[in-house]
């Protein structure tokens, strides 16, 4: 049964998705540079991609474990594998921030804001979230989904800052990906570059028979 976020705490994710829109992360990442997060408690890590470096649509996708990632990388080889645009986008499931115009907000989360008492002026200045889910339409994020998005915006500034920084060095080109992951004795963020997961949606194969 769906049970709606408290007003406290969408006021901590918008405070942190404030910091996280003031750090202009689309400068330093592009759409295909992959941040993957193992979250204190989580069985499985969460996966964010930076859009907004072609000065189109910015904002932050999430995606959770495999699954999600394997949504991700079937919408990034969708073209390479010939899959209508339209499947791509109707069978994935992720959670995403947008910084866009007040037109695109939707209503459910205009009321969230106006509740806060949030005041966003201009284009692209408008923050939102929705939560994609398989052959549904996108709807504002429940409880445990608003969860997941704070706990993973409370570990993302610091990835940011250390790409920015140079603290760590990705091969992104060569198919790297940024692991974050907590050193439970030092109680610090370990970041490094690991190879990208080998997770890819099966899609069903048709073989024709000469008789």
């Amino acid at each position: 049964m769906r049970k709606e976020a408290s007003l406290e705490l969408w006021r901590e994710l918008y405070d942190l998705a404030v910091e996280i829109k003031k750090l202009e992360p689309w400068k330093d990442f592009w759409s295909m540079d992959i941040i993957e997060i193992q979250l204190p408690g989580y069985q499985e890590p969460v996966y964010c991609s930076v859009m907004g470096k072609g000065g189109e649509c910015y904002g932050i996708g999430l995606y959770e474990g495999a699954d999600g990632l394997a949504d991700f990388n079937m919408i990034a080889t969708a073209d390479e594998f010939m899959v209508p645009i339209e499947y791509v986008m109707g069978d994935q499931s992720n959670l995403s921030c947008y910084f866009g115009d007040r037109e695109e907000v939707p209503p459910e989360q205009k009321t969230v804001i106006k509740e806060l008492g949030l005041k966003f002026r201009g284009k692209g200045q408008w923050i939102y979230f929705e939560s994609f889910k398989k052959r549904y339409l996108s709807y504002i994020p429940d409880e445990r989904e608003v969860k997941v998005l704070l706990d993973t915006y409370r570990v993302l500034p610091i990835a940011i800052k250390a790409v920015r920084d140079h603290t760590v060095e990705i091969d992104w080109d060569n198919g790297e990906i940024l692991s974050c992951r907590f050193d439970e004795d030092k109680k610090i963020w370990n970041m490094s570059g690991i190879p990208h997961p080998d997770c890819f949606r099966q899609y069903p194969s048709i073989h024709s028979i000469d008789r």
